[in-house]
């Protein structure tokens, strides 16, 4: 291994990644010099060049390889041939994504999981951290390519062989890695419904068709409509159409759940003192296309239910179990806190949070938070928001109506709960949680 300290300068250190990641081929002078210097090298960049392969052979001489021999200059061009059984990253990077691919074209599952494993954690490191140039943003872009081709691969093969969750993990990755290509979004889409969870491919389709119309003024294409018209079309799911209402008991107590989602479920601890004030009253509702949820607090006169298939937010009765409002909001609203006198529901198709007055059941705000907002909760004066498209938590002061903090959590964030004087966030896409202190 040679140390990046040990380079005779930065020019050194990009000549010796070019011809590493020419796999041994004889690559002209001036193409060299382009990738060093860009399109206008100085009139004396022959020279320079020279020098600088001069100087990067005595560095092999010094690391035990004879330079003369590994970096070689004939007819223009040099050629740099490493020691058989040297390991370079991006090299065998690229070797496992196209091993993963052509184990998922022959049906070898595990070996595809494990070769696109090893492309994405590789390809997950900065290419050549500080530099820049043509070359180096080219090189960037290819990488970046290969890494969404493994993650890929690694949904493919998790999807085939029956592991959905993992199958929406690795999916969502992709779409994050590149937010306009459909690809990702169609794989994605399979995965939850796959994982029996109907509503939220419904949710990514119309994230999808928002961002390209939005950002780019197309529509999908008629294979991502085609997923999207099945969904539609699907037959309902066997849920209930209702669970018992009932009150829990301290000293646990849940303040978010989706009976279709067991990574959703958010326990909290709460002493008999807090519980005093009035008992939380959980709320869970199966519907057509979708899971309704949502809580209140003992004395109110309703509970409030976040619908993703309607796009409202109802208000149940607590005693008879009745909608006694129904409040159109954003497009798929997903979950509801409440705190500062209000009711507050994460729209994550919209990008926003609207803000309810309990009292009369109309909108009073829109606030927009980031990329896919889910999770919802209340705690030390804020309104917390996971963001699970860009790995952020909003935090959104009731007084000002507008986010005055982003945080940045795990990947792919949804649960979140406010106990003990800080936020707690499930990151569903590493399998993490994230403690943020806030007092």
């Amino acid at each position: 291994m040679i140390d990046e300290t040990r380079f005779p300068g930065r020019q050194a250190r990009l000549l010796f990644a070019y011809l590493v990641a020419e796999r041994g081929r004889a690559v002209p002078r001036d193409e060299l010099a382009e990738a060093l210097w860009g399109e206008a090298p100085p009139a004396t960049w022959d020279k320079a060049l020279s020098v600088l392969v001069s100087k990067l052979r005595g560095l092999l001489a010094d690391r035990g390889v004879d330079g003369a021999h590994a970096l070689t200059g004939a007819f223009g061009c040099y050629r740099l041939d490493l020691p058989e059984g040297t390991w370079v990253d991006v090299l065998a990077a690229t070797d496992a994504a196209h091993e993963a691919e052509r184990a998922i074209a022959s049906g070898d599952l595990e070996q595809a999981k494990t070769a696109a494993s090893l492309a994405s954690t590789l390809l997950d490191r900065p290419f050549l951290p500080g530099e820049e140039g043509a070359w180096v943003e080219e090189k960037r872009r290819e990488f970046a390519d290969l890494r969404e081709r493994a993650l890929t691969a690694l949904a493919e093969a998790c999807l085939r062989s029956g592991d959905a969750p993992e199958a929406v993990q690795w999916a969502e990755q992709t779409v994050a890695l590149a937010p306009f290509r459909e690809t990702g979004y169609r794989r994605l889409m399979e995965a939850h419904v796959a994982a029996g969870d109907r509503a939220e491919a419904l949710r990514v389709y119309e994230h999808c068709r928002r961002l390209l119309a939005d950002e780019l003024g197309t529509y999908p294409s008629p294979e991502t409509e085609s997923i999207y018209r099945g969904l539609l079309e699907a037959p309902p799911t066997s849920r209930p159409a209702a669970t018992v209402i009932s009150r829990p008991r301290p000293p646990a107590v849940a303040v978010g759940v989706d009976a279709g989602h067991p990574k959703r479920l958010v326990l909290g601890q709460r002493s008999r003192r807090s519980l005093a004030a009035g008992s939380v009253l959980v709320v869970a509702v199966a519907a057509v296309g979708g899971v309704l949820f949502g809580f209140a607090r003992g004395g109110e006169t309703a509970a409030p239910i976040a619908s993703p298939a309607s796009g409202s937010v109802g208000f149940v009765d607590p005693d008879s179990s009745r909608v006694v409002a129904d409040i159109p909001v954003g497009t798929t609203p997903l979950a509801v806190a409440r705190g500062a006198d209000a009711i507050w529901v994460s729209n994550t198709a919209d990008d926003t949070v609207d803000r309810i007055d309990p009292e009369t059941h109309t909108i009073r705000q829109t606030v927009p938070v980031g990329n896919g907002p889910s999770g919802i909760a209340f705690g030390d004066g804020s309104v917390w928001v996971t963001n699970s498209l860009s790995g952020t938590v909003s935090r959104i002061d009731p007084k000002e109506n507008r986010v005055v903090d982003t945080v940045r959590v795990g990947n792919a964030p949804n649960g979140i709960v406010y106990a003990d004087r800080s936020i707690w966030v499930a990151n569903t896409g590493d399998d993490t949680v994230t403690k943020i202190d806030v007092a």
